[in-house]
């Protein structure tokens, strides 16, 4: 079989990113009048993910779950090129001139290192043969759907997009989703209340802590149960590697400070935005009232801008993973087994059909 997909390089912020740019096959003539066909980038989510959506990170590595190149497949059936990238620190992009110190990576900002790639993106793309700069559609999975609106809400020097499709998206500051993970991750562990109502309490300050942390940024407290054992020990644990390790720098104070519902509140093209009823991650309604979560994030967009979809049995992997516990996957090897989502098939294909008819959606 050939493979359809055509290896390219742009920059972007002293990095060269390595892509597949895709151009559908057979590549329709351009109508009278059109520039050419719709291009699309898909943005990754957060993590070493490259440009099918393969993640590094100890447990996904070496696991194929290729959900990108699917989502890329289901754009050119509808004759939408698209672009997608190893992001930095994954596939052959790398960690380019930050290899020798990759620690350096943490005092830069969000929007340098994981924002201003999508712009430039968007700028290469629109620049290929055949590819019509006024239809551009960025198609964000988890963390690549807090990207799209930053760019969708400030483009710079880029081509405005047309449209977006968010993915199972990140849908309030960073620091809160995570604490909201780990408060709910407590609440089934078997702690006593009294240890959970202390890292709580931690998880609390560690957030506060990151956000109005000055410069230099300072080094973490100790950890508020020093004599716990047990499960209660690997929890503290858990949470000191977590938000008072991997969390602990300017990064990450950067992306916290991009909150998705206000940025969609700035957006004015048509937008996908879908929330799997078996997603743990970026839930519809996560543990609150009705209008949090996905659902939230959705109804922050103008009237008739943003479309909703619950998409059913649908894992935060794209995967349809029926009857099964989501909480019971804890090898990603395991979601292999089930198939691409079809419910998020026929979002795709209905939200495309509208939007190439219509990208203004009027």
């Amino acid at each position: 079989m050939i493979d359809p997909d055509r290896e390219v390089t742009f920059a972007s912020a002293g990095v060269t990113f390595h892509a597949s740019l895709r151009a559908p096959a057979p590549a329709p003539a351009p109508a009278s009048g059109v520039a050419g066909v719709p291009g699309a980038i898909i943005v990754p989510g957060s993590g070493p993910t490259d440009r099918n959506g393969n993640s590094a990170v100890p447990g996904y590595e070496g696991v194929p779950l290729d959900a990108y190149r699917w989502i890329a497949d289901q754009l050119a059936a509808h004759g939408v090129a698209s672009l997608r990238y190893d992001k930095l620190a994954s596939g052959a992009t790398g960690l380019g001139p930050y290899a020798d110190d990759p620690d350096s990576l943490t005092e830069r900002s969000f929007d340098e290192v994981f924002v201003q790639p999508v712009r430039d993106g968007l700028g290469f793309l629109a620049a290929q043969p055949g590819i019509d700069a006024e239809r551009l559609l960025l198609v964000g999975h988890s963390e690549g759907a807090l990207v799209s609106l930053a760019v969708a809400s400030d483009p710079g020097s880029a081509p405005a997009p047309a449209g977006l499709m968010l993915l199972e998206p990140q849908y309030g500051r960073i620091l809160d989703i995570v604490a909201r993970q780990l408060d709910d991750q407590l609440a089934l562990v078997g702690i006593e209340s009294s240890e959970i109502a202390s890292l709580r309490k931690w998880i609390a300050a560690g957030v506060d802590q990151i956000r109005n942390a000055g410069s230099p940024f300072g080094a973490p407290g100790p950890i508020p149960l020093p004599a716990a054992s047990g499960v209660t020990a690997q929890w503290q644990a858990a949470i000191a590697s977590v938000l008072y390790g991997r969390m602990w720098n300017r990064l990450v104070q950067s992306e916290d400070a991009l909150d998705p519902v206000a940025l969609a509140g700035s957006v004015r093209v048509p937008t996908l935005v879908t929330a799997g009823t078996k997603d743990f991650n970026t839930p519809l309604v996560p543990g609150g009232p009705p209008g949090s979560g996905v659902a939230a994030l959705a109804g922050a967009f103008s009237d008739g801008t943003a479309e909703l979809v619950v998409l059913a049995d649908t894992h935060h992997e794209l995967r349809d993973i029926g009857d099964c516990d989501p909480m019971t996957l804890t090898n990603p090897a395991d979601l292999l087994q089930f198939p691409y989502s079809p419910a998020l098939a026929i979002a795709i294909d209905e939200f495309l059909a509208s939007w190439i008819a219509d990208p203004s959606g009027s």
